[in-house]
């Protein structure tokens, strides 16, 4: 046997190396078959219980009588090893696949993938017959949720929850292999990208404004959201940025006005980033100058430039049902819009306008807080009106 100091030690075949905060004995045997085993932490007491381990071992190997648990050795490394043979002999379903997913990413994912994703395959997971949960039953699990959702709605609930839980169960030796990511679901077509045409938004601004659409026994008017709406059109930003932004986000620098964007509010959450994590300071144009500084003032606690009609911040869901929908079913009835489009529609309207303008996409996509890619792939929407040119 021979040690450097109680760094490290040779006794026989073992050798003693620190490692992690802790001793650690390494040794072959037999010669194709590596071992490393952590004896104690790195103490004096630790450091004599290492070698006194190490000794024991080569013993035992050169009497032919090696303990191939470990027990003899350390028994809390044997124990370690016990728990992760029978974690990988164990036939885990998917719920506990799932339930122990959540548990060791419950403080690293979005909290409005935990309140909608997470949420949507608690569901699933309920739902199905249990024996369908066995992840040899893949398939059937998937095929079973077909009958009941459509392809799209799976799809994303899928990829922020059902896939990253199966593949985590892989690298822990759960699962051989992410079963469920093999089974296809069917091909969507992709959604048409529509917007509105300047006239439609012009007309959807100005209803706003004028209450032609408000209910008699509506509590608030929906001029009361005017500014919202044009300010959506007007920027393009994202319906959850607007509704989180304070009147701190409007700088002033020289002769210019800039509407910063770094937060949102989205599923009853407030988030301290956009979709994107970045902060974007957007040069407002005299129409947006004037809408701020023309518009009332409406004192809520958090500052809100478009609070709520009772002063906390919007619920998208609801605002949309209660005023957008009823305002732009009114315009398509009176043939001053097309068809119904949701508000995220006024994002879309703004960046189609602003590349047919002939602005390039790299400064439209700076304006609007997204990729170039992703103007052309979700965003820019044909003109159907338009005829093909001669050659």
């Amino acid at each position: 046997m021979y040690t450097f100091g109680q760094d490290k030690a040779k006794v026989g075949i073992v050798t003693v190396v620190k490692r992690r905060g802790s001793y650690k004995l390494r040794f072959n045997y037999p010669a194709n078959s590596s071992h490393e085993i952590a004896i104690a932490k790195i103490t004096p007491e630790g450091w004599q219980q290492a070698i006194r381990a190490a000794q024991l071992i080569d013993r035992d190997i050169s009497l032919n009588d090696f303990d191939e648990t470990y027990a003899r050795y350390s028994i809390k490394h044997a124990r370690k090893l016990q728990l992760a043979k029978e974690k990988k002999q164990k036939q885990y379903n998917l719920k506990e696949i799932w339930e122990q997913y959540k548990a060791q990413n419950k403080n690293r994912v979005a909290p409005t993938t935990i309140k909608h994703c997470w949420k949507e395959m608690d569901r699933y997971i309920n739902l199905v017959p249990t024996s369908l949960l066995n992840p040899e039953k893949s398939q059937e699990f998937i095929n079973y949720l077909l009958t009941k959702y459509r392809p799209s709605s799976l799809a994303g609930i899928f990829r922020a929850s059902l896939y990253p839980a199966a593949s985590q169960a892989v690298r822990q030796g759960i699962l051989k292999r992410n079963v469920y990511r093999e089974f296809k679901l069917p091909k969507i077509a992709k959604k048409k990208i529509e917007c509105f045409d300047s006239d439609e938004i012009k007309a959807i601004i100005a209803a706003f404004y004028s209450d032609d659409y408000k209910p008699k026994r509506s509590a608030f008017p929906h001029s009361f959201y005017a500014p919202l709406v044009e300010f959506l059109a007007l920027t393009g930003c994202r319906p959850e940025e607007a509704h989180a932004i304070t009147w701190e986000d409007i700088k002033r620098q020289s002769d210019r006005v800039y509407v910063r964007f770094n937060k949102a509010y989205s599923n009853q959450i407030h988030l301290s980033h956009t979709k994107t994590h970045e902060i974007r300071l957007v040069a407002a144009n005299e129409r947006l100058i004037e809408l701020l500084e023309t518009m009332p003032l409406i004192e809520n606690k958090n500052n809100l430039i478009f609070p709520s009609a009772k002063g906390g911040y919007i619920s998208q869901g609801n605002w949309r049902t209660t005023y957008w929908k009823r305002v732009i079913d009114g315009l398509v009835e009176d043939k001053k819009v097309c068809k119904y489009l949701k508000p995220y529609a006024l994002r879309h309207s703004a960046i189609t306008s602003w590349i047919r303008q002939g602005f390039d996409p790299a400064t439209v996509a700076a304006w609007a807080g997204t990729s170039t890619d992703m103007i052309c792939k979700h965003y820019l929407a044909a003109k159907e009106t338009h005829i093909i040119p001669p050659l």
